[in-house]
């Protein structure tokens, strides 16, 4: 197989990175549903079973392609705090039960490494891969050049039916988005996606992952000001914090944010979404159903003009660019400040003080907030000279059924781990999925108890169908209604499930209630995936991106902070130019083109 220098040093620099292959990337938001942090556990399906799970059950099984010996070596990253060996992962050691009640003779050698995409990038570069790489990421970039120029990744496509994969393939039926992620440009799908679903109280459905604004109520009483409805009413409420008096005599920062929140809600509210976001409008959005470079539309005017009006005249601290988000969490909690921009409400003082900022527009623009996507890529690949690839297909399209999510999100049930490793987990009287290390204190969570026991990794497989597998076998009630909202762009209904009831009682359910009661009405399922460009062009891209997004980002704080004129953005527009931001900007929209087709 071809190699070359400048192929390993593309996936040595990329192998770590995930953005450029995380579709609809969640993993900002921290996982704070109910009190067990991190557990999937309102994240199944419909899907339900009634009794215990036989795992040994073989209705139509077929004969194994081989009884022969077999090893399967796999690449996996781990939680930053777990401590114990891979191979000692239960679902490593489960998954080699389950096959061998299938008829196979497997052994699973996991090789791990916190340093995983280093890792992988020597794998790549010296042509070692193992049979299963489950965690350490990929761009899109280099799916294309390991796996349809090199030859070297794995194209999934010829299990993909119905006989060999059929779990992954109702999930695909379900989420057609997710299949035209995973595809290259070659046809080929070198990387299974992780599948989600829509639930009330998440992203997935209800809420946006970048517009996180909360304002206190009683400064609002106190200052004599209404909830804005436009950027002029929201920055005289600014002025009006501004003035108010502390009992302490601290010094009163209207607004604090992490995260860019402040620059993300003013990007939505100039009409862009589709994506992530960015602070200087550096990533690509849609708008007006055209892909755009938001820092080179007319709209980046009118986004300094507010930065610039809120950091001149003290309206965000001055530290507003250096400042970490501990520094900003601990001036929330101090109560310091009257609007906080936060994942959550967590780090303010009295949350219940707290409503959420009610979406407004900028001039005719239309507020539109994209949805976290049902999917993840980049996360597992597989060597294309393993010897068994069917015996990989069969094993982890277990791993898209029910009870193979179940097992993968939360081990067996307690007293039933046919092991013997686990204690296993069970209901605790509240309907919450524990073990004895959760409720004895040993772990803070379900989920990292699972991170150091059950599982090596997050985004592999599926969650449908875990939560409600687990409490059927647990004998606990099934009380999920539908609940549905209207995406805003296609005018498509959205359904999805109601499995809990959330209330005002703690900072993770208040901001999760006043989050859907003022966002609901903007939701749509349209996100920008992850694209896949040729190696020629993934290269040029890659030159670019860099060049144009750190001038951006440099001009921009000029701009804001006043050492910079704002009569100078035409000028800045004209310095993009020398830079080859038209070329830049073409080569997305044509990568994207048959997605805004598809659409549009």
């Amino acid at each position: 197989m071809k190699k070359n220098v400048k192929h390993f040093l593309a996936v040595l620099l990329a192998g770590t990175m995930v953005a450029g292959c995380l579709a609809g990337c969640g993993n900002s938001e921290p996982k704070t549903e109910s009190s067990k942090e991190g557990t999937p556990e309102a994240s199944g399906s419909s899907a339900q079973a009634e009794g215990t799970v036989d795992s040994s059950s073989k209705e139509e099984q077929k004969a194994p392609i081989t009884t022969d010996p077999i090893t399967i070596s796999i690449l996996t990253t781990r939680h930053g705090n777990a401590t114990n060996e891979a191979n000692d992962v239960w679902i490593f050691r489960y998954l080699e039960y389950w096959l061998n009640q299938q008829g196979y003779n497997v052994t699973i050698d996991v090789q791990q490494s916190m340093e995983a995409g280093d890792q992988l990038a020597i794998m790549l570069g010296t042509d070692s891969l193992p049979d299963l790489i489950w965690g350490p990421s990929l761009s899109t970039s280099n799916a294309v050049i390991y796996g349809a120029e090199e030859g070297m990744l794995l194209d999934w496509t010829p299990y993909l039916n119905e006989e060999t994969m059929p779990n992954l393939m109702a999930l695909f039926e379900e989420e057609p988005d997710a299949l035209a992620a995973s595809t290259c440009i070659d046809g080929a799908v070198y990387s299974l996606p992780y599948m989600g679903e829509r639930t009330y109280g998440e992203t997935k459905l209800c809420f946006s992952m970048n517009y996180r604004v909360y304002i206190d109520s009683t400064w609002m009483e106190e200052c004599n000001v209404d909830m804005p409805a436009t950027m002029d009413e929201f920055l005289d409420m600014l002025r009006a914090f501004k003035n108010k008096k502390l009992e302490g005599g601290e010094e009163v920062i209207p607004l604090v944010s992490v995260s860019n929140f402040l620059e993300k809600m003013i990007w939505i509210q100039l009409g862009h979404y589709g994506n992530e976001g960015s602070a200087y409008g550096t990533t690509f959005t849609i708008k007006d159903g055209e892909v755009v470079y938001p820092a080179f539309t007319e709209d980046y005017r009118t986004f300094i003009e507010i930065m610039n009006t809120c950091y001149t005249e003290g309206l965000i601290s001055q530290d507003f660019f250096t400042m970490d988000s501990t520094t900003a969490r601990g001036l929330m909690t101090s109560g310091v400040c009257g609007v906080a921009c936060d994942w959550t409400l967590n780090n303010v003082k009295d949350f219940q003080n707290y409503v959420a900022l009610e979406p407004f527009a900028i001039g005719d623009n239309e507020v539109v907030m994209s949805l976290d996507s049902l999917y993840r890529t980049g996360a597992l690949w597989a060597n294309a000279d393993t010897e068994y690839p069917e015996v990989l297909a069969l094993m982890l399209d277990y791993l898209y059924s029910p009870e193979g999510s179940m097992y993968h999100w939360y081990g067996p049930m307690e007293g039933q781990d046919p092991l013997g490793m686990l204690d296993g987990w069970f209901l605790d009287e509240e309907g919450n999925i524990t073990t004895k290390l959760v409720e004895d204190g040993t772990y803070e969570s379900m989920g990292l108890y699972a991170k150091q026991y059950v599982y090596p990794y997050m985004y592999v497989g599926n969650t449908k169908g875990a939560g409600p597998l687990a409490r059927a076998l647990a004998g606990a009630e099934q009380n999920a209604t539908e609940y549905t909202v209207t995406d805003v762009v296609t005018g498509k209904t959205l359904t999805g499930e109601k499995r809990r009831d959330y209330s005002h009682d703690t900072a993770d359910e208040h901001w999760r209630l006043i989050s859907m009661a003022t966002q609901e009405d903007h939701m749509t399922a349209i996100r920008l995936p992850g694209v896949y460009m040729t190696e020629e062009d993934s290269t040029r891209a890659a030159e670019l991106s860099k060049v144009i997004s750190d001038y951006v980002k440099a001009e921009s704080a000029k701009f804001i902070t006043g050492t910079r004129p704002i009569s100078e953005i035409d000028a800045f527009w004209e310095e993009l130019k020398k830079l080859d931001i038209e070329e830049y900007i073409a080569l997305y929209k044509e990568a994207y083109s048959s997605y805004m087709e598809q659409k549009f």
